[in-house]
């Protein structure tokens, strides 16, 4: 997968030049990533209900022991223990091969698709070539790289860590695990209604501050987290107005890339975008694997078990703090380092501005016509020499 996707997010800036371009391509890429992603959603659902293979697991919600393969309902007691079962039965074998099947020939296909029909467009401007370890230490020492990444990586965290144990808030917090599927449902359609208007924002008020204001947005999503007393209907609003957050995330730090990358390559005359998307990927990917590490040893020391159905109230005190303190002292940091980034919108268009003279320049037509001209003018001494 990141073989390809460092690609296909990186295909950006080489399918044109124009600015605003680029912005609209970021927009229906990333409207289309979190289509995708409810599609599967939609798809695996649809194939473990083809199998009855659904997922069995203990219900909080009324001490009940419940089969979905089957509907048999089997009382337990809320302290019951389920013992692993390591087998793993024909018909749930048979739907995740069937669903890994499916996506397998999706990806092929669309990857063929894009192979075929997409065409990258050459730039003009002539830069220097570098080994990826210079590279590298260059983009490090870029300053507005490095805080668009820490900002980046910062905003995705917190919503991510919002995410990634929101389940287990709802049953163990909230005691309402059937409310689940909508609640994320809820989260996902609305981040992609939220990319077109966000996206209008965006050429409004520019990157910068529409990703600052984006941030801004979880903020009430973190109080109504924090208030454990707060209604179900209450997490639906949180829902719809973290889904700015998230969409600011899907759309802002990949528009504001580009810009970052023609500000290096205006400053140093080089230009490694794989290093750049390499990097950005690779700071995303690093933070949320070690706070995935984070939320296991936290969840483990708080005494939580798996296994059991009743858990110990500190376990509901960890899951709140998760949600709830860390995605915004994670938000406090990606707001300040956005306050320190340097290219807002009327940078960007002054960048572009240089380059657009700079490809005039080095044009092949513009070298074709500069070329001709001189041999004109050689043309012309030489006769004049002649005559005298």
């Amino acid at each position: 997968m990141t073989a390809s996707r460092i690609p296909h997010t990186a295909l950006t800036i080489y399918l044109t030049l124009d600015q605003n371009e680029r912005d609209q391509l970021t927009k229906f890429r990333t409207l289309f990533e979190a289509a995708g992603l409810l599609l599967s959603i939609a798809l695996q659902s649809g194939v473990t209900a083809m199998f009855k293979a659904s997922k069995i697991r203990p219900n909080c919600d009324n001490s009940t022991f419940v089969n979905g393969s089957n509907n048999n309902v089997i009382e337990y007691s809320t302290t019951t223990t389920m013992e692993p079962d390591l087998t793993v039965p024909s018909n749930v074998a048979g739907a995740y091969m069937t669903s890994a099947g499916i996506v397998a020939l999706v990806h092929i296909l669309t990857a063929l698709f894009l192979f075929i029909s997409v065409r990258e467009v050459v730039d003009v401007i002539q830069t220097s070539e570098t080994s990826y370890l210079k590279g590298f230490k260059m983009i490090i020492r870029f300053k507005p790289f490095m805080i668009l990444t820490v900002a980046t990586v910062a905003s995705i965290l917190a919503t991510q860590s919002i995410q990634s144990v929101l389940e287990l808030y709802l049953t163990h917090v909230k005691k309402s695990h059937g409310m689940f599927p909508f609640l994320a449902g809820t989260l996902i359609i609305s981040t992609m209604i939220l990319l077109f208007v966000w996206s209008i924002i965006m050429r409004r008020i520019g990157k910068k501050k529409s990703f600052f204001i984006g941030n801004l947005c979880l903020i009430p999503t973190v109080i109504i987290i924090l208030i454990t007393k707060s209604p179900i209907a209450l997490l639906f609003v949180a829902a719809i107005v973290g889904a700015n957050t998230v969409a600011c995330g899907y759309i802002m730090p990949w528009g504001m890339l580009p810009d970052c990358i023609d500000a290096f390559t205006l400053e140093t005359g080089r230009r490694p975008v794989e290093i750049f998307y390499t990097f950005f990927f690779l700071g995303a990917k690093l933070v949320q694997a070690l706070y995935a590490g984070i939320v296991q040893l936290s969840l483990g020391a708080s005494g939580y078990d798996a296994k059991q159905c009743q858990q110990p109230s500190s376990v509901a005190l960890t899951l709140s703090i998760l949600m709830g303190a860390v995605p915004g002292c994670v938000l406090i940091v990606s707001t300040v380092c956005l306050y320190f980034y340097s290219i807002d919108d009327k940078r960007a268009k002054e960048i572009q501005y240089e380059l657009k003279n700079m490809r005039n320049t080095s044009s092949p037509e513009k070298n074709l016509a500069n070329k001709s001209k001189e041999k004109n003018k050689r043309i012309d001494t030489e006769v004049d020499d002649s005559y005298l």
